[in-house]
């Protein structure tokens, strides 16, 4: 015997069982291309007011000259936003508001270039990437000269690297 009637298929005299619980209602009407256009706005969406609009990060960031040196398992990467470090994944980033200068010098052994961030409290960070060839090392420190003069002259700080 069924528990919704007396053993007749259909539930008690004739009626459909209620539906399970959490079940979903019956499939929406297929669709007919063209057969439903949507509405038509009333109204045009308002025009751009005159006035004053801060700028975006975009627009305050002029282009300008980039630095990019990467070994294995670190990078510097200096631009128009700042200086950015990453060891292993893990990066700082120093816009150039928060930074008093960057300093910049091959280390006294192998062939690596040493970059630091210097924060106005004294306060500094530094990056040593591993160049492998002597050549590189030395592209490296010709270009990362011009960038870092060229973003901290903007600023009207000193270039205090060698």
């Amino acid at each position: 015997m069924s528990q919704y009637g007396h053993g007749h298929p259909g539930g008690v005299d004739g009626q459909q069982p209620p539906a399970p619980l959490g079940a979903f209602g019956p499939p929406p009407p297929a669709f007919v291309p063209g057969q439903h256009q949507p509405p038509v706005p009333q109204y045009s969406p308002p025009a751009p007011q005159p006035g004053y609009h801060p700028a975006t990060p975009e627009q305050l960031l002029a282009p300008g000259p980039e630095f990019l040196a990467t070994d294995a398992h670190f990078g510097v990467v200096i631009d128009a936003s700042g200086v950015s470090f990453d060891a292993d994944g893990n990066t700082a980033e120093f816009g150039w508001g928060e930074l008093l200068t960057v300093q910049f010098k091959p280390s006294p052994v192998g062939r690596r270039l040493m970059v630091a961030a210097v924060l106005p409290d004294g306060r500094f960070f530094e990056c040593v990437v591993n160049a492998r060839k002597a050549a590189v090392l030395q592209q490296w420190l010709g270009e990362i000269g011009y960038v870092v003069g060229h973003y901290l002259a903007a600023r009207g700080y000193p270039n205090n690297t060698p």
